[in-house]
């Protein structure tokens, strides 16, 4: 986007000259007239004596700061656009910048053409705006215009209400066609003439509009002396909105009564006052037209609609074609609008000046002198379905902040949990080290099944962890509740202080949810966060699960589930929140801690609440000041929403409740040439641990801790390996990389795949080559050496049935 100067003065104020001429050498390259100021305290004064259009602004400045200055220009009332640049990224410091009138703010650094675009649309937005009360200033004077004209008309004017009765007239009705002179909240039966009422009822008290309706009726009538008159008049029918399904509701006539006995003086009057009712069609901010229902004929379109036709290349178009991409697109919505003639809504996507835009079309079919046509409105909602995507795209960064957030509180409690486990393994493994000459054998096993129990525990505390850290990627099943609450409160039982009591009650017959199993985490955790900062010293925070009704509205939207669900409950001991605040906890940036307490984004409540409400739920609260807090979450259960449940009553055995007796690993019987297993892991450890278990049981274990050459190796002895095991992540080449490699020479070789919890979106992509053996990190010897007698078993057997059918052939 380039920019264009047209006279228009920026004002660049920094406490950094350097800084803010490198702003004026940048805005000078696409023609901007610049000035510098690095005295904040003459901004307002230039400001006032210079006529500066823009200010940009920087935030942190000696003697006089950004938000002082916009305090300033605002108190000052001048009409100057302003756009802040900081280097600070706390969202709490945009919304006071933004209420002091700024137009924009910029982190620094910032792109140039961000900056550019930037000052483009501040500029055009101050001129728009000036020029709409240029509009509004110009509607005025006409409005007065047309008040002035219609009480100083020659005509007689009249407008009836719904129930007939005269609301306006500007003056008498002409003798002979009324019996009063005054017929103000009469109705208009009463009013005409006994001898004309019947002949023109239908056309005086008139409720067609458009062409259908009167239109310059003329009359002979006998006036008060005995004279005979010309009387010519118009009528239409007024219509307001409806209840938005496309029905208009019969608000009134409107009517001009015109003596043309004495002459015809005043059409252009006339042509004023039917142009100001046919602006509700004419400046309306919607593209609207009509056209034949059959043909597409265009019968009549609005400026808007004309600027839309030459927008898409058809400023000349005599049909409506133009509107769709395709004759196909147009006839399916006539068939749409056929089977519902009154209203029918869709949307098109059409592309403008290269840009996709989405335009709103709504439709009805209307009788134009026998002949069936629809009156259509465009309306554009690009901008809008923008914004949407930009909100939406927003609060997914945010949820992914505050689960980042949540993540950093239970740092602690990691941390902890994970130097137990590494005590454990390094005690045991030190005893069998220093000690292993006195030690019997079944010590030795008892110690070593000790380290594997131990390094099971860090297995699953970091799966756990890594499950929790993966993307926003929603997958919705049926959760059980008891599960959810027994896992975070373990995760959270080292983060939260020793003199907090927390006492989760498991229901495990309670009935699973319907809802992604990280957001309900991710729930439950800062509703936990929240309790445990609310408590300050001893204290209690209770977690519960169990089926109730809900009694209250939700706090957050009013609204009530009816039947029977799923009620997780919260509640603490801490200080309360006071009912004056109870209102507004769900509002983004609210935070209930008190000035100088740890705080966090002041989004909290209002994810919570967001996420409650995305599965189909509601949230409770009450509270009291000096005892404590208590949240509610009510969501239906999977049953409920037609979701079986029967995954998500099955459990694992806990890593603590493991019988070491059980880790003892199955021996295979040996193995004895069956060719070369080739291994390759950029790890030493672990290749060099899997070659020596795979040569323990009698396999040529070949070892290669760089994949290159490893596929150098393969390229020179496809034929005289048997399979290969590959880790997943290495440097230069991944797994699934080096098996591609390997199939091409070989498509038959049995290969299995190593993974990290990381590599799960590889998975995949691995058996779409065919490998279907993963193991993951950690895993026992004996999955291990399952996978390779299984893949070589079946290549023997592949192997024999190919002899056997070449002997046969």
């Amino acid at each position: 986007m380039t920019g264009s100067a047209n006279g228009q003065s920026i004002l660049i104020v920094d406490d950094e000259r350097r800084h803010a001429a490198s702003v004026a050498d940048l805005l000078s390259l696409h023609h901007f007239n610049c000035q510098i100021e690095t005295d904040s305290r003459r901004t307002v004064e230039r400001a006032r004596d210079e006529q500066i259009d823009l200010i940009i602004l920087d935030l942190n400045m000696p003697n006089m700061s950004g938000i002082e200055v916009l305090g300033a220009l605002r108190e000052s009332r001048l009409d100057v656009a302003v756009i802040v640049l900081s280097g600070e990224e706390a969202v709490s410091n945009v919304t006071p910048i933004l209420r002091l009138g700024a137009d924009d703010f910029m982190h620094k650094p910032f792109e140039p053409q961000q900056l550019v675009n930037s000052v483009t649309n501040s500029l055009t937005r101050r001129r728009l705006i000036a020029e709409n009360e240029v509009l509004a200033a110009e509607r005025r004077e006409t409005n007065r215009l047309h008040e002035f004209m219609v009480q100083a008309s020659p005509d007689v004017i009249y407008m009836l209400g719904p129930d007939g009765r005269f609301e306006f007239i500007n003056q008498p009705l002409p003798d002979g066609l009324a019996t009063t002179t005054d017929p103000k909240g009469q109705p208009w039966q009463e009013v005409l003439n006994p001898e004309l009422a019947e002949r023109i009822a239908w056309r005086f008290n008139e409720r067609r509009t458009g062409d259908r309706a009167t239109r310059h009726y003329e009359m002979d009538i006998t006036g008060a002396d005995g004279e005979p008159r010309v009387i010519d008049f118009s009528a239409r029918g007024l219509y307001q909105p409806g209840d938005g399904q496309g029905e208009r509701v019969y608000s009134g006539t409107y009517g001009v009564v015109r003596d043309v006995t004495h002459a015809r003086l005043i059409d252009r009057q006339l042509a004023q006052s039917q142009e100001k009712f046919y602006s509700l069609f004419m400046d309306s901010p919607d593209a609207i037209f009509i056209s034949e229902l059959d043909t597409g004929a265009l019968l009549e379109g609005n400026d808007n609609f004309r600027l839309l036709a030459q927008q898409l290349g058809a400023e000349d178009a005599a049909v409506d074609s133009f509107i769709w991409a395709s004759a196909v697109e147009r006839a399916h919505f006539i068939e749409g609008l056929r089977h519902s003639p009154t209203f029918f809504e869709t949307h098109i996507d059409r592309e403008i000046s290269g840009q996709p835009a989405l335009y709103n079309v709504t439709a009805r079919v209307l009788q134009l002198d026998g002949v069936d046509c629809m009156l259509a409105s465009l309306r554009d909602r690009t901008e809008e379905h923008r914004a949407q995507s930009d909100r939406r795209a927003m609060e997914s960064r945010l949820q992914e902040a505050n689960k980042m957030e949540a993540l950093g509180n239970l740092a602690g409690g990691i941390a902890h949990d994970f130097n137990n486990i590494l005590a454990s393994i390094i005690g045991y493994a030190e005893l069998i080290l220093e000690s292993r000459d006195l030690l019997s054998p079944d010590q030795v096993e008892a110690y070593l099944s000790e380290v594997v129990v131990a390094s099971k525990r860090a297995r699953d505390l970091i799966a756990q962890m890594l499950k929790f850290t993966r993307g926003n990627r929603k997958e919705v099943s049926a959760v059980a509740v008891s599960s959810v609450i027994d896992d975070v409160s373990k995760m959270l039982r080292a983060a939260i202080p020793s003199t907090i009591r927390m006492t989760p009650k498991l229901d495990h017959s309670l009935e699973p949810v319907h809802i992604d199993n990280l957001e309900f985490q991710q729930i439950l955790m800062n509703l936990l966060v929240n309790a445990s900062d609310a408590i300050e010293g001893t204290g209690t925070i209770t977690i519960e699960g169990r089926p109730g009704q809900q009694i209250s509205a939700c706090a957050a939207c009013g609204e009530k589930l009816d039947d029977e669900h799923c009620v997780l409950s919260v509640s603490d001991t801490g200080h309360g929140i006071p009912q004056a605040l109870l209102p507004r906890v769900f509002e983004r940036y609210m935070t209930t801690r008190e000035p100088g307490q740890s705080s966090g984004s002041g989004m909290g409540l209002w994810l919570i609440q967001k996420l409650v409400h995305d599965n189909g739920g509601h949230i409770t609260v009450r509270s009291t000041v000096g005892e404590g807090t208590e949240f509610r979450i009510h969501l239906p259960y999977a049953s409920q929403r037609g979701v079986l449940a029967d995954s998500a009553r099955k459990s694992g055995t806990p890593a603590s409740d493991i019988d070491p007796a059980a880790l003892s690993l199955a021996q295979p019987a040996i193995s004895k040439n069956r060719g070369q297993i080739i291994v390759v892991d950029d790890e030493v450890s672990v290749s060099s641990f899997i070659s020596e278990v795979l040569r323990s049981h009698g396999f040529d274990a070949v070892v290669f801790n760089d994949p290159i050459k490893a596929q150098s190796y393969l390229s020179s002895n496809i034929a005289n390996i048997s399979l290969m095991i590959t880790d997943q992540r290495m440097p230069g080449l991944n797994g699934v990389e080096l098996a591609t490699h390997a199939l091409a020479l070989r498509e038959s070789l049995p290969i299995v795949l190593i993974t990290g919890y990381s590599d799960v979106d590889k998975l995949e992509e691995a058996k779409a080559l065919g490998i279907e053996h993963v193991l993951s990190k950690p895993f026992h010897i004996s999955e291990m050496l399952e996978c390779v007698h299984s893949l070589l078993d079946r290549s023997d057997i592949a192997a024999t049935n190919a002899s056997h059918n070449r002997a046969s052939g």
